[in-house]
């Protein structure tokens, strides 16, 4: 019987939760549990090894002689004994059985140790805070001291640490760095002294580490628990709610890139969040309701790669027993779902599930035949205690298991996995000569071939550099065993001596297109090109050929990328004409990662790249609404990075100038009317820049006029024609955007009507302002008040209307206040501060107290439907109403009424890092407030209120401001009476049942 609780509470009233256990509070005898397992056809399980030899298992690795090394994470959820009893244990199978039965402590007294790979004599272990090397020089088995090589990673909670050091396809270490980031620097015994001499903010980023230059960098991130790279090189993380992302774009190819942000850096490989479907044989609790069928606990994926070239992508989920696979092949540069993974008429299903409920998989790795391993943490309960309701905190089956963990073999041949593992027990891979490991290379067992990889790398083989050459070139090899081989090449070329010996990758790039393995083999060189550009010094006119060709947008994506990697190494100038000659629809395309990779290749020629691009749209018959949205930011990017660049990327107005005209005819094609909105955002850069206001002359100023006032051309064309109408020099033109405000424009124009009509500012634009406050709805009013804020007579005025009454106090909130109070001064600020100080409590709990009356009221969830509509909807999605910015807050089935009460008047009592606010001044004195979604050395990605997502360069931000606080304001008492509390509290603990219904989840 499976260990659950049910909880029966009111709807809206304040009943406690009736909680009831389960009775069986041991584990099933691993055999038994076993049989509880569901695999798809063709697939056996086996069990490794269990309890007493592996006890909380959250990961495994096999040595040379095929022991398997456990990470036991014996503290989980949280310390409770007086040292830490996390281990690292080696299990070995004396009798090459198949079944682990004996067990020797490495390491032990560890503190939440989450992860290791071998390396040399000893293993690469994460644990709190830091990255750790524990040698065992003498071969005993036992670790003989502690090398601390990185140190920094923030511990917080016990399920968002640093985890899954990984040796990389490049050679440098990889660390999945949880979500909580910290200030990565070099430890006391980092094996090299390049490493940065101050720590590196992680933030939203992973870290990486080349133990042969010392060198740390940080990259696209952040993965929670869980790390892996396919053939290809490309990385794949996890998080809870993700269960196979992959990193698209890294950290090096956005630096610099002027089209960087266009699209997020990472895309989900296995269905993410609310899309995502999991199929459990268990009655799966989760902590929230609305995650009830989804991917919840995501963590612990792998990536196998097939000889036809796909991709097995595997991702845990805990919480509902079970594990994902999924059958993957590439799509440009993106993995994604193979269409034959579901055959049609079939029932979903998982590759694997239990019915016993204490099945809780972690992490899958190869064993040493090849096949798939299972680590299972195997306990009743998996959730921490900090992401669950108050009164299960100390639920009494939180211990449930402390003693329990099994490792399965899942596989297709068990006698296959016992003669791999005798021949391991008889002679370990690290006895066996260079050349043996080298024709390793060739098998088709994939731990083998990674395996004398790491062996050659260790022993610094840089002899075998030519023979594995002679691998990567030979057609008769099978495909996976010939990129292995180049990689393996290449990393040791990176070593001392290897120079002598470097790889050919030239030889890679003469493709024969119409051979996938061909094309993959070169897509490797490629990345590995851009990791060591001196490979490629001498082919770049081969790699532009690349990224001109139509037949692989993959590999056309790796090309433009490692063009970039070879100018930015100062290697050679990219040619222009790798973009010119390119295909002719490849920027009709909604695929914006083949715009960013091409404005990387030709970061230093952005105006080369408008270019060719303003042509191509003039062009284009049909241009899908995606790529329609991205024109602005393509063309606002590119025109700022060639004015940066002063003379040498002058902009090519002529051609700009020439897109105005045709699209201002109501029957022009949709893709003059793409050149036209293109060219309005490029003229709105320009003419911001001294030397660039004189560049439209009257009849241009009358052709934007003519644009903005038309009633047929699309909305988007409108709006640049409006913000452009802002630097008119022509006063009718300023009339024209104030009687074009006034005549009820739509509300797609509202925004950029306002904006560009108060830029001129006058006492008409400040009292037209100031009117259109009073009675302005929610969404109004964001509008409304930074444009006030932008000007100090316009704060005196709102201040006199304050002050008159004229305009209420609560109409604008203490938190709107509060900002405003910041972006003000001398006697202003003060009398504005006063108003603040009528309706701002800084005692929270005093509020709270003073609103816990409001509970008792008879509440109405219609009406507090449209509290929440006006007051919380710009951040928090509950059912179709609002946008997902802020946490999720649509389940309210734990959450009592006072819970929600307080949540709502003491946002920062409980806040997410997250969602912490970030406050940015501009140079050109806007503020932009919102948390940070991506970041690079170069630019932040801020998203905001009503899902708002804005690119600002770091060196275009003045100030930045981590404000430490919740994105949700404090003060919401000023704008919502007791009543309207007691209704928005019955519309988030009932929105689920406006309707009458009783739904099942």
């Amino acid at each position: 019987m499976n260990v659950r609780c049910a909880l029966v509470a009111g709807l809206i009233g304040g009943l406690l939760p009736i909680v009831v256990w389960a009775q069986r509070r041991e584990p099933l005898s691993p055999s038994d549990s076993l049989q509880q397992l569901q695999l798809e056809p063709g697939w056996v399980p086996k069990l490794l090894a269990h309890e007493p030899q592996a006890v909380d298992p959250v990961e495994v690795a096999f040595d040379d002689a095929g022991r398997m090394w456990v990470v036991e994470m014996r503290d989980y959820p949280f310390r409770i004994a007086q040292a830490p009893q996390g281990r690292i244990v080696v299990l070995s199978d004396n009798d090459a059985d198949g079944h682990y039965e004996t067990a020797q402590t490495f390491a032990d007294g560890l503190e939440m140790p989450t992860g290791l790979a071998l390396w040399q004599q000893g293993a690469v272990v994460t644990l709190a805070g830091r990255l750790v090397y524990l040698p065992d020089a003498d071969g005993d088995l036992r670790a003989d001291a502690m090398h601390t090589w990185l140190v920094g990673f923030k511990e917080d909670n016990e399920q968002l640490r640093a985890n899954h050091p990984r040796l990389g396809p490049d050679g440098w270490w990889y660390i999945a760095c949880g979500l909580r980031g910290g200030e990565v620097q070099a430890g006391p015994d980092l094996p090299h002294a390049a490493a940065p001499a101050r720590p590196l903010e992680i933030g939203s980023r992973d870290v990486r580490y080349d133990p042969r230059s010392g060198k740390i960098e940080l990259i696209t991130g952040p993965a929670q628990f869980g790390l892996a790279f396919d053939a290809l090189g490309r990385r794949l993380f996890c998080s809870n709610r993700n269960p196979a992302t992959q990193v698209v774009l890294e950290q090096p190819d956005l630096e610099g890139n002027p089209l960087a942000g266009l699209a997020p850096s990472v895309v989900d490989v296995i269905a993410a969040g609310e899309a995502s479907r999991v199929y459990p044989l268990v009655d799966a609790w989760t902590t929230s309701h609305l995650h009830s069928g989804q991917f919840t606990a995501a963590c612990g994926v792998f990536v196998r790669d097939l000889p036809n070239l796909q991709a097995e992508v595997f991702a845990c989920e805990p919480t509902g027993s079970l594990v994902r696979r999924q059958l993957s092949q590439s799509q440009g540069p993106r993995l994604v779902q193979a269409a034959e993974d579901q055959p049609p008429g079939t029932s979903p299903r998982e590759w694997l599930a239990s019915r016993d409920a204490w099945f809780r998989p972690v992490n899958v790795t190869l064993a040493p035949d090849g096949q798939i391993v299972v680590v299972d943490m195997h306990r009743a309960v998996i959730e921490h205690p900090r992401w669950v309701p108050e009164e299960l905190k100390d639920r009494p089956d939180q211990r449930w298991g402390d003693q329990a963990g099994r490792i399965l073999w899942i596989g297709s041949d068990p006698d296959g996995l016992r003669q791999v593992l005798s021949d391991l027990r008889q002679r370990p891979l690290g006895t066996r000569a260079d050349a043996e490991l080298v024709q390793l290379l060739i098998q088709p067992n994939a731990w083998l071939r990674q395996t004398a990889s790491r062996l050659l790398l260790e022993r610094q083989a840089t002899a075998a550099i030519a023979p594995l050459q002679q691998i990567a070139e030979d057609v008769a090899v099978p495909l996976l065993a010939r990129i292995d081989a180049l990689r393996c090449a290449s990393n040791l070329a990176s070593l001392p001596g290897g120079d002598a010996t470097k790889p050919e990758l030239t030889g890679m790039l003469q493709v024969d297109l119409s051979d996938p393995a061909q094309r993959s083999l070169a897509q490797v060189a490629l990345r590995i090109g851009r990791g060591r550009p001196d490979l490629l010094a001498d082919a770049v006119p081969q790699v532009a050929a690349l990224g001109g060709q139509d037949t692989d947008e993959g590999l056309r994506f790796e090309a433009w990328l490692t063009l970039g990697s070879l100018s930015a190494a100062g290697q050679s100038a990219v040619p222009a004409e790798v973009v010119t000659q390119a295909p002719a629809d490849w920027v009709a395309s909604a695929d914006a990662y083949q715009l960013i990779a091409a404005a990387a290749a030709l970061r230093d020629q952005p105006a080369v790249l408008l270019g060719s691009w303003l042509q191509r749209l003039q062009a284009a018959d049909h241009l899908p609404e995606a790529a329609w949205d991205q024109i602005p930011s393509i063309a606002q990017g590119l025109t700022q990075a060639a004015v940066r660049l002063g003379p040498a990327g002058e902009v090519d107005t002529q051609q700009i100038l020439q897109c105005l005209a045709p699209a201002a005819q109501a029957a022009a094609s949709r893709g003059a009317q793409a050149a036209q909105l293109a060219a309005l955002v490029c003229l709105q850069s320009l003419v911001k820049q001294a030397d660039y206001r004189p560049l439209l002359d009257e009849q241009h100023w009358q052709q934007v006029a003519d644009v903005a006032s038309s009633r047929e051309l699309p909305i988007g064309v409108k709006r640049a024609a409006v913000g452009l109408l802002a630097h008119s020099p022509r006063p009718d033109d300023h009339q024209r955007l104030g009687a074009l405000l006034r005549g009820q424009p739509p509300a797609e124009l509202l925004g950029p009507l306002l904006s560009a009509w108060s830029a001129r500012g006058g006492a008409e634009v400040d009292q037209y302002l100031i009117d259109s406050l009073a009675g302005a709805s929610p969404q109004l009013q964001r509008l409304l008040l930074p444009l006030l804020a932008a000007k100090p007579e316009r704060l005196e005025l709102l201040a006199e209307q304050l002050e008159s009454g004229r305009i209420k106090l609560r109409q604008l909130g203490s938190a709107e206040l509060a900002k405003l109070v910041g972006r003000s001064s001398g006697p202003l600020k003060q009398r504005l501060q006063t108003q603040l100080d009528l309706i701002s409590n800084t005692n929270r709990a005093a509020v709270i107290t003073d609103y816990k009356a409001c509970l008792q009221l008879a509440a109405d969830a219609q009406r507090g439907a449209e509290v929440f509509r006006k007051h919380c909807a710009s951040c928090h999605r509950i059912g179709q109403i609002g946008v997902d910015v802020g946490p999720n807050i649509s389940d309210s089935r734990t959450k009592q009424p006072l819970e929600l009460l307080t949540a709502i008047l003491d946002p920062n009592l409980a806040i997410d890092n997250n969602y912490f606010r970030f406050v940015v001044m501009t140079d050109e004195g806007r503020v932009v407030e919102g948390f940070i979604a991506e970041e690079t050395a170069d630019a932040l990605v801020l998203r905001g209120q009503d899902d708002r997502r804005e690119r600002i360069r770091r060196d275009e931000i003045a100030e930045i401001q981590a404000t430490g606080v919740s994105l949700m304001p404090e003060g919401l008492e000023a704008q919502i009476d007791p009543q309207a509390m007691a209704d928005l509290i019955a519309f988030v603990k009932g929105w689920r049942y406006l309707d009458g219904s009783i739904p099942t989840r």
